[in-house]
Order: structure tokens, then C-alpha cells, then sequence
């Protein structure tokens, strides 16, 4: 008996020592892989080297532990943490594909089935396999293993749509797991989302709301500290500056988390920058740099500074300086590549301020331009665009400012001129009447020196001294009508700048605010002010019209309420070309004037052509010269032209009906032979030409010369195709 008891107790032994091993060998994995799920990530997106190597001892033990142990209950969790691991240390998409597919087909009760298949979802997307990903998810969705998995596959299938900013969309199945899964984990996530979905959306209001009602729900501190962040973000960009630095201020209280204590202190730089304290931002930005000589906080804030300094303020060194300390501080930095670029266009407007006296005021605006274009086209940040545009509007008064010193200054010149040159003249009729009194009183006066003069007659030498302080005051004269000229010119300049600034540059700007908040804020509202604005300001400006027309019938095409209409004649002109031609010459000549050149080119063939038919060849003549010496014309245009003027003259045809197509692979021919040929070979080849033509016209149907109207407007401008 004792026997048996010992063998049970063997077999036991041995059991538990079984189970304990597969068991550590997955625990020690599982511990692996966590470890490295923590490290951070490198600048590529990648897993970092130590971490690779830990997911490669995942894979290991996991493979050891369904080697050894197939009958286990962990084999389906190894499977799965192989699959992860292959996926988080990258380029192994073949082998995530295969151990999902291996946990999917022999594992279907898995607990880890439907992660798998999220996975797989997320994999193919990555591949960019987007009908694949979507799927993948929406087949579970429509035969979900439990609630609780379909809950996680709602919850992917919304990131999906975010990530492709299909926003509402992506709240459809965010808001069916709040209204449906209620127990369930995603539960929490899914109402926290929601929030960053409309702030991702630039929905600022809705993402407040959102994320206060996650607030009320029992969470981890962590995680509400998060959304009290990007609450303060959100009433950041809906410019409630002393509600975000309350709420800022209060979470910087609260937050333990160093990382996220130095992004928090980031926003309320920004914050208190945008509200105007510009000594407070600056302290906040600098002391978090001092705290941080180093690393991705020290190289945001550098950037931050740099950028504020570039835009809003004078102060180009300063800006230079801290674009410059990006790279120092964290050369992966996002920020590096744009603190480079931005350095360098910092650098060139610098070189226009050093002597900005000297320089014409429409260069510094063209800069400021420039550095606008700079932010939408290259920096993709439209936000710094429009504060730039912001100054650009705002300088007007800058200069009406300074355009009111100069004149003061102006004023000062000319009266400080008028008296030097008013003791100038009073000095030369003393003089001339002094020399009248030395040449009565000395009969050498021819052949008098200066110290002959000194020395034999007071008078002279008053004339003498008369003439140096002459001198003197001649050189001074000339300083002052230099200066006076200067201010003069930086006055004519000033002048033409204003009036840039109303027919173009704050109309232009304006234009481009608009534009911006509808196609990339999505916030018309701030538009239609912007429209209010131009039509109160600006009426007659084709920036007026053109995003009146935008904002009301969704077109873009740069043009003014006038040019339209005379587009709309135009038109109708070209209606009545063959059945009425005097009303076509009556309409078209009436808009010649307000068209743009394409419909100008149009309008001049067309009267050119009605004038040659009514056998006024002198009219016909004034269009057609006027098209070849003052137009670049296509060259079927050109082609059409020379039908009926060549060689500086108006060409006779018998008949206005002949073959057009054959005529114009001619009529090159036939100008060159002009030039080539004597008169007598000319005129025997025009005949041969006339009765080809002749014969022609018995053999097949006629058709007139195709008119060079039509009803087809330009195309409508491209939003990138604006020249300012």
C-alpha cells in the first residue's frame, strides 16, 4: 500500500512539474513581450533594436511551448503572442498572416479568435489593403462570435474610418458601442474616441462635450487626464483662452506623469501666447527648455518659440535662434525638417529688414506673401498661414502711420531747406554787392587775389568770408534736397503700396482666409464675416466676387460680377453670329473692352470675319492686323487668320464658301511660295488653287468657315492657379 501511495505521488509530482513549465515558458513570454511593448518607439515607427531582440524571444519560447506542449490549454495564446510579436517587431507581415490564419482555422473558440482576425484586418491595411481590412471587420460584424467580440470589432472598424477621416461614419459605430455594449471594455474606449474623433474633425464644441460625459464615467486617472488635455487643446482652438489656461493650469496641478507634464506645459505656452501675454507664454516655453536641454519637449518648444517669433513679432534673430536649437535638442524630431526650412525663410526676410528704409515697401509685403505660400504649400500648416495674412491686412496701417511720419518729416526738410536756401540767396546779393564796392574802389580788381584782397580792403575780405559760409551752406542744401528727395520717393512708394494694399494685397488675403476656412477648417461661419468684410470694403474686387460665388454656388473661378456679364454677352453674341451678324457686330464690340484675352481673340476674329463679309475690308483689316501684331495666336487661330489676311493685306477670295480643311493645309503653301516665287508664278499658282477649289465643290457637300465663337466658357480656376 505504502508502494502505490509513493507511485500516485510520483505521477503527481511529475504532472505539476509538466504543467508549471509549459506555464513559466508562457509567462516568462508573456512578461518578454510586455517589456518590450514599453520601450518607445524609434523615429521610423519601428520597434527599437532591444526590443526586437525580446520579440525574437517571444517567437522562441512561444514556438518551444507549442512544440513541447501541443495538448496545452496555452497553445492558442502562444499562437496569438507570436502573431503580435511578429507584428510590433516588423517586417514579418507573412508570418502574422500565418499565425492568424493558423489560430482562425484550428482554433475557433479561441478567446483570441476575433483578435486574431483584428489583426489580420489591421495587417492588410498596414499593406494597404484597404478592401481587405474593411472586409475582414465587416463579416464579423455581421456574425460576430459574442457580443463582447463584436464590440472589439466595431471599435477597429471605427479607427479605420478615422484614420481615413470619414468622421461621422466612424461615429456610427462608436456610438453602437455606447448604445449597445454597455458592458463591455470598448465601452470606455469607444466614448473616450468619440471625442477625439470630432476633435480629429476639427469638431471643437462636440469633442468638449464628448469628452466631459467619458469624464463622468469611472475610469483610470491616467486616462482622464488625457481627455482634460485634450479638452484644454479644444477650447484652445476655439479661442476660449482664459477657460483652456484654467483648465491647463489645473491639470499641470494634477499631472504626475513627466512626459505628459512637459506636454501639457507646451499647450500652455501656446495658450497664453494666443491670448496675448506674451511675457507669461515665453517664461512657460523657456523654463520647460530649461528643464529640458535635451530631447522631443526641448525641440517642440524651440519650434514653438521659433514660429512665434517668425510670425507675430519683429523679432527674425530670435526666431532664428530657436529653429536653429531644434535639431540640437532632438535630432529625430517631426519638427526638425520644418525648423530648417523655416530658419532659412526667416533668414531671407532678415536680409530685407536689416535696411528695411531702403527697401520698397511692396518687397517686404511680397515676403510676407511668400512666407504665407510657404506655410500652405510647404509646411502644410494652415493655421501660421492665416496669422501671416492677418499682418499682411493689418500693415495697411502700418504704413498709413508711417506714411504720416514721413510726410511730418517731409515738411521739416522742405521748410529747413527753404530757410538755407533763402540765407543762400540773401548771402550771393551780399556778396555781388560787396564785389561791386571792391571793384569801384580798386582799379586792379582784374587782377586781385583772395590775400590781396584780405590784406587792401575790408569789403573783400567780408566777400571772401561771405563766400566760404556760402559754401558751407551749399553743402548742407544738398544733404537736405538729398533727404528731401529720399523721403519724397519712400512717400511715391508708400502711395503705391496703399494702393496695392486696396486693390489687391487685403482683397487677395481676405480671399484666402475665406477659402481656407471652408476647404480646410471647415468653419464657413468665419467666411461669410470675411465676405461682409470685402463686399462692405472692396465691392468691386474680383476676390469679392469670386468667393461670393464659391461660398454660394460651390464656384471657383477668379473672375468680377462685370467680366461675367460680359462673358454672358459674349455668348449671346455668338448666338446671332450666322443668322444676324450686324447685331453680333453691335454686341461684341460693345464688350471688347471688359473681355479677358481668350474671349477678346474670339470677339476680334469673329468681327473680322462679319466686316470681311459685308466687304468692309477696311474694318476687317483693322481686327486681323491687330490680332497677328498684338496677340499670340494658337495655330489653327493663326491659320484661320491668314484666310483672310497675309502679307499685311487683306487677301481676295470669290466666295466666302469653300473647304476649310483643305484651304488651311494650303495656305502655308501658298504664303511661302509668295515669298519665294515671282509675282507672275504667284498669280499662276493662286489660279491653280481657285479652280482646284471649283472642282472641289462639284464633287462634294460645302461648308462654311467654322466660326471662332462658341458657348463654352473657360474652365474655372484652379484654387492653386490664383496668382496673387
Amino acid at each position: 500500500m505504502k508502494k502505490v501511495f509513493i507511485l500516485l505521488a510520483l505521477l503527481l509530482v511529475l504532472t505539476l512539474v509538466g504543467g508549471c513549465a509549459y506555464y513559466n515558458t508562457f509567462y516568462n513570454a508573456k512578461k518578454l513581450f510586455a517589456d518590450a511593448s514599453s520601450q518607445d518607439l524609434e523615429a521610423s515607427g519601428r520597434a527599437s533594436r532591444a526590443a526586437q531582440q525580446q520579440y525574437n524571444d517571444v517567437i522562441k519560447k512561444c514556438a518551444s511551448l507549442i512544440e513541447f506542449y501541443p495538448n496545452s490549454k496555452y497553445v492558442d495564446d502562444a499562437i496569438y503572442l507570436m502573431a503580435q510579436s511578429f507584428y510590433r517587431k516588423g517586417g514579418s507581415t507573412t508570418q502574422v498572416f500565418e499565425q492568424c490564419d493558423k489560430l482562425i482555422q484550428y482554433f475557433p473558440n479561441s478567446e483570441f479568435y476575433t483578435d486574431a482576425i483584428v489583426l489580420k484586418a489591421q495587417t492588410n491595411r498596414d499593406l494597404n489593403r484597404i478592401s481587405e481590412a474593411y472586409s475582414l471587420l465587416e463579416s464579423q460584424i455581421i456574425s460576430p462570435k459574442s457580443q463582447e467580440d463584436k464590440a472589439k470589432v466595431l471599435l477597429k472598424i471605427a479607427d479605420f474610418y478615422t484614420e481615413d477621416q470619414e468622421f461621422e461614419r466612424a461615429r456610427f459605430y462608436l456610438n453602437t458601442i455606447i448604445e449597445e455594449h454597455k458592458s463591455t471594455p470598448e465601452f470606455k474606449q469607444a466614448s473616450y474616441f468619440i471625442g477625439l474623433n470630432y476633435l480629429a474633425e476639427n469638431n471643437y464644441a462636440e469633442a468638449i462635450k464628448s469628452l466631459e460625459r467619458f469624464l463622468r464615467i469611472k475610469n483610470d486617472r491616467e486616462i482622464k487626464y488625457d481627455a482634460r488635455y485634450y479638452i484644454g487643446l479644444s477650447n484652445y482652438h476655439l479661442k476660449n483662452y482664459s477657460t483652456a489656461i484654467k483648465q491647463v493650469e489645473k491639470l499641470l496641478e494634477d499631472e504626475y506623469r513627466r512626459d505628459e507634464k512637459n506636454k501639457t506645459s507646451v499647450l500652455l505656452g501656446k495658450i497664453l501666447l494666443a491670448d496675448g501675454q506674451e511675457e507669461a507664454g515665453i517664461e512657460v516655453l523657456n523654463d520647460l527648455i530649461e528643464g529640458n536641454q535635451r530631447g522631443q519637449f526641448s525641440a517642440e518648444t524651440n519650434y514653438v518659440l521659433g514660429d512665434y517669433y517668425l510670425t507675430n513679432t519683429d523679432s527674425l534673430a530670435l526666431a532664428i535662434k530657436h529653429f536653429n536649437e531644434v535639431k540640437k535638442a532632438d535630432t529625430n524630431s517631426p519638427f526638425v525638417e520644418s525648423s530648417v526650412a523655416k530658419s532659412s525663410v526667416a533668414s531671407q526676410i532678415q536680409l530685407f529688414r536689416d535696411d528695411n528704409s531702403q527697401l520698397e515697401p511692396k518687397q517686404l509685403i511680397n515676403e510676407q506673401f511668400k512666407l504665407a505660400e510657404y506655410y500652405l504649400d510647404i509646411m502644410q500648416l494652415p493655421d501660421s498661414a492665416l496669422v501671416v495674412y492677418d499682418n499682411i491686412i493689418s500693415n495697411k496701417d502700418k504704413f498709413i502711420v508711417l506714411k504720416d511720419s514721413l510726410n511730418i518729416k517731409l515738411d521739416s526738410l522742405n521748410i529747413s531747406l527753404g530757410d538755407l536756401s533763402a540765407q543762400v540767396m540773401s548771402m550771393n546779393n551780399e556778396i555781388d554787392s560787396l564785389r561791386t564796392l571792391v571793384l569801384n574802389t580798386n582799379t586792379l580788381a582784374d587782377s586781385l587775389t583772395a590775400d590781396s584782397l584780405k590784406s587792401q580792403d575790408p569789403n573783400g575780405q567780408r566777400m571772401l568770408a561771405l563766400e566760404s559760409e556760402k559754401d558751407s551752406l551749399n553743402i548742407k542744401v544738398d544733404v537736405l534736397r538729398r533727404d528731401s528727395l529720399s523721403v519724397d520717393t519712400r512717400l511715391k512708394n508708400i502711395d503705391d503700396v496703399l494702393i496695392a494694399f486696396d486693390e489687391e494685397y487685403i482683397p487677395f488675403a481676405s480671399f484666402v482666409k475665406a477659402f481656407l476656412y471652408v476647404d480646410t477648417f471647415k468653419e464657413p461661419s468665419y467666411a461669410y464675416e470675411i465676405l461682409t468684410f470685402l463686399q462692405e470694403n472692396y465691392p468691386q474686387s474680383k476676390y469679392t466676387y469670386t468667393i461670393e460665388n464659391y461660398l454660394n454656388k460651390g464656384s471657383l473661378k477668379l473672375t468680377t460680377r462685370e467680366k461675367e456679364i460680359s462673358l454672358q454677352k459674349f455668348e449671346e453674341a455668338s448666338r446671332y453670329l450666322l443668322e444676324d451678324p450686324d447685331t453680333t457686330i453691335v454686341l461684341l464690340e460693345a464688350v471688347l473692352d471688359t473681355l479677358e484675352t481668350d474671349e477678346l481673340i474670339k470677339a476680334k476674329m469673329a468681327l473680322g470675319y462679319l466686316y470681311y463679309a459685308q466687304d468692309d475690308t477696311l474694318s476687317a483689316r483693322r481686327y486681323f492686323q491687330d490680332l497677328v501684331e498684338n496677340y499670340s495666336l494658337a495655330e489653327d487661330q493663326t491659320k484661320w487668320v491668314k484666310i483672310f489676311f497675309s502679307d499685311n493685306k487683306i487677301n481676295k477670295l470669290e466666295s466666302l464658301v469653300f473647304d476649310v480643311p483643305d484651304l488651311e493645309s494650303r495656305i502655308e503653301d501658298m504664303t511661302e511660295a509668295d515669298s519665294l516665287n515671282s509675282d507672275e508664278e504667284n498669280d499662276k499658282l493662286r489660279d491653280e488653287l481657285e479652280k482646284e477649289k471649283e472642282e472641289k465643290e462639284k464633287e462634294e457637300e460645302i461648308r462654311e468657315p467654322q466660326m471662332p465663337l462658341n458657348n463654352t466658357p473657360p474652365p474655372p480656376l484652379a484654387p492653386g492657379a490664383i496668382d496673387k
